[in-house]
């Protein structure tokens, strides 16, 4: 191999590790999986277990959301010198006094749990959602971020899901995209968070689709603006947490185009920045008692 070569397979692979580095601060759990290879792997050697896929890797990087601290501390995640990162094989650290985990003890509850069981009022769980966004810059980079401060409730009713319904409010200065300027540049030009503080989405109508999905219609008020969205939803889980709580999970997203709610700064950043932005939910709530 050639110094040259040597050079380039180096730079590859602290650019993969930055990849894995951001997807995994990030929450992107979507991202962390399309950095594998179809047939890729991902191996803790110690615990011990191993994913292949991209869907099992996916699978698994969610269920072991509550994990993370363990290796994204709270300046980032770090490389570990037993680490390997590359797009065909990953094997991380053993995650220390955590009990073994095989294929077997991860089970589909969302396919267990039948949905009359479900019914109920429920809160947001702030530690284990994530609402984030991704938008396109004329560079053809995409800028990707979440909001780190939310709230929201629903109403969840299994045999009747036409009665369901959601609120979520989002402080809109919470937003971050791990650059300070750009945060800065969007609480203010854009979002004018000094005279519109909150993000707010109501649900106005709810359809079951074939087994899991739902679509959510609802109001979504951003800068003061209204209109209407509908959201398609996953159901993802349905289980009894550790501390005797029963715990659900959905997944989904919305495409939207920021100039309908105002948000944007000049006719340069109209151009330079795509109007679409599509916000990304992966989110667990809490049953109330």
């Amino acid at each position: 191999m050639t110094d040259l070569q040597a050079i380039a397979d180096r730079v590859e692979i602290e650019a993969l590790r930055g990849e894995f580095t951001d997807a995994g601060v990030m929450y992107d759990y979507d991202r962390f999986a399309s950095l594998f290879t179809h047939d890729g792997a991902w191996r803790m050697p110690r615990i011990p277990a191993e994913f292949v896929g991209q869907e099992e890797i996916r699978a698994a990087v969610g269920r072991l959301q509550g994990h993370w601290e363990y290796f994204v501390p709270a300046g980032g995640l770090s490389a570990s010198p037993s680490a390997r990162v590359c797009p065909r094989i990953v094997t991380v650290p053993e995650l220390k006094d955590q009990p073994p985990v095989s294929h077997q003890e991860r089970p589909n509850m969302s396919t267990m749990t039948p949905l009359s069981e479900l019914t109920g009022d429920y809160v947001l769980d702030p530690t284990r959602t994530r609402i984030g966004f991704v938008a396109r810059h004329a560079m053809a980079t995409k800028v990707r971020g979440q909001f780190e401060e939310f709230e929201g409730s629903a109403h969840i009713d299994g045999e009747d899901p036409s009665k369901c319904s959601a609120r979520l409010t989002i402080q809109a200065k919470s937003i971050q995209t791990r650059n300070q300027q750009r945060d800065d540049q969007l609480c203010g030009t854009f979002l004018d968070v000094d005279d519109h503080p909150a993000l707010i989405f109501t649900s106005t109508k709810v359809q079951q689709l074939a087994g899991t999905g739902f679509k959510v219609t609802g109001d979504l008020t951003i800068r003061g603006v209204t209109k209407p969205v509908t959201v398609d939803l996953e159901l993802t889980g349905a289980e009894n947490d550790p501390r005797g709580g029963f715990r659900v999970g959905f997944k989904g997203g919305i495409t939207i185009n920021r100039n309908d709610w105002g948000v944007n700064w000049n006719a340069a950043t109209r151009i330079l920045v795509s109007p679409k932005v599509t916000l990304e939910l992966d989110i667990a709530a809490i049953m109330r008692t």
